[in-house]
């Protein structure tokens, strides 16, 4: 059921992620020839397109707006979908999907006002940024040759919405490990937040015909699964060597063990998505193991995603999916600090920062000048800081009480920005 990388086999890469400088460069090299390989093949990919928009000629016309995404991020698929069905709502859009590993095939489903054309090369698989950037700009091509016989179609880039609504004097700031310094980002979600506030928008959910699929293969395995709400544990494991990416990690699953059983305690069934290992849990009366399931992983993670009563995760993608229908986020064992979901209803339970093995408060992050590059996210081991995992207890205090830190607004933070100032606080912190 979980998603695999199928370039090369799982085990070397994790084999090679222990030894960071062979790993970085065995990386570079398979990105250098996937270009080549990709470019040599850029004329059979320019002729495929033609008949996909000719094959399509009257789905790609049946609407005035053409949404075109094309991205290897599941969050930044989810903003551009969330974005231009809102915005453009209820006026129908025509979405031509290039899709990514990490992206999910049956996102777009769930929007009203979204009819879907996915783009499939033959020829490459999508695995590094060029490939779906060249098909991107091939379908776009022949969208401007489709406009030049008057049919008057707006063709729409996902990440120009993002600052088609802003209402934040500037865009948030982060750390940038390549130039060592903190840059503005060229994007703010301001606008996005004001799109989840207004209740006009319809919010995304599975079509019945899918839904109802899951639930009977659910109930074929688990006859009362549905008797009672649920909660998703959805945690993320280190991906890569890429900075912020190889600093995102949901720590030891039997830490979430205590906060499982005191789910089903209450009342809750639980269940586990992402990266997750779930060993530790198959044990507990009231988890629920889909290992064997005889589903799509997509279908059954999205179904998860849009139907748990709480979400618990990291700084991942999917925390704007249950911010868009509202459900709350209690993220756990997270970094970079300067990063937040749009909803003040979520709770934050950042990572343990030390420098030269004394822990800094979270609060002592944000409030002090002389933690501004901490704050924007520059954690070097050479500086002498490293990053400690939540205990268990701290987890569990995190979900179910109710302690924060006091910080101060900073309005150059994603944090600042959306108020999400109910940040947990750790063991030792607590009176």
């Amino acid at each position: 059921m979980k998603y695999t990388n199928k370039i090369y086999p799982h085990f070397l890469i994790l084999k090679l992620k222990k030894l960071p400088l062979i790993y970085k460069l065995f990386s570079k090299v398979i990105t250098f020839l996937l270009n080549i390989y990709t470019l040599i093949l850029t004329p059979l990919i320019f002729i495929e397109a033609l008949f996909f928009i000719i094959l399509n000629f009257k789905k790609v016309i049946s609407n005035k707006k053409v949404l075109i995404i094309s991205h290897w991020s599941f969050g930044h698929q989810i903003l551009g979908l969330e974005y231009a069905s809102r915005y453009y709502y209820p006026d129908k859009i025509t979405l031509i999907q290039i899709l990514y590993p990490r992206n999910n095939p049956y996102l777009s489903q769930c929007y009203q006002n979204i009819n879907t054309l996915n783009f499939k090369t033959i020829f490459v698989k999508n695995k590094n940024k060029i490939q779906g950037k060249i098909q991107k700009n091939i379908i776009t091509f022949y969208l401007g040759i489709i406009n030049l016989l008057n049919y008057e179609i707006e063709v729409i880039d996902h990440l120009n919405l993002y600052s088609k609504i802003n209402f934040q004097i500037h865009n948030p700031k982060m750390y940038n490990k390549k130039y060592d310094k903190v840059i503005e980002l060229d994007y703010n979600l301001s606008g996005l937040k004001k799109l989840f506030n207004d209740n006009q928008y319809p919010k995304p959910r599975l079509p019945a015909n899918l839904k109802e699929k899951i639930e009977k293969q659910i109930l074929s395995i688990y006859p009362n699964f549905l008797a009672k709400p649920f909660v998703c544990f959805l945690l993320r494991k280190k991906r890569s060597l890429e900075y912020y990416d190889n600093l995102r990690d949901c720590g030891p699953e039997k830490n979430y063990v205590k906060s499982i059983k005191e789910f089903v305690s209450r009342g809750f069934g639980v269940v586990s998505t992402g990266e997750v290992n779930d060993k530790d849990f198959e044990k507990i009366d009231g988890y629920y193991s889909f290992k064997n399931i005889n589903l799509d992983y997509y279908l059954l993670n999205l179904y998860f995603i849009l139907n748990t009563k709480i979400l618990i995760c990291q700084h991942s993608g999917p925390i704007y999916l249950t911010n868009s229908i509202k459900t709350q986020n209690i993220l756990i064992n997270t970094f970079p600090f300067f990063n937040g979901t749009l909803s003040n209803i979520d709770k934050t339970l950042f990572i343990k920062l030390k420098k030269n093995n004394i822990v800094i408060p979270t609060d002592e992050i944000f409030n002090r000048k002389e933690n501004e590059m901490v704050l924007f996210g520059k954690c070097l081991e050479k500086d002498g800081y490293t990053l400690q995992n939540c205990t268990e207890n701290e987890i569990f205090n995190a979900i179910f009480d109710n302690n924060f830190y006091d910080i101060l607004d900073n309005k150059d933070t994603i944090i600042g920005q959306f108020k999400n100032n109910k940040i947990c606080k750790h063991d030792n912190f607590i009176k």
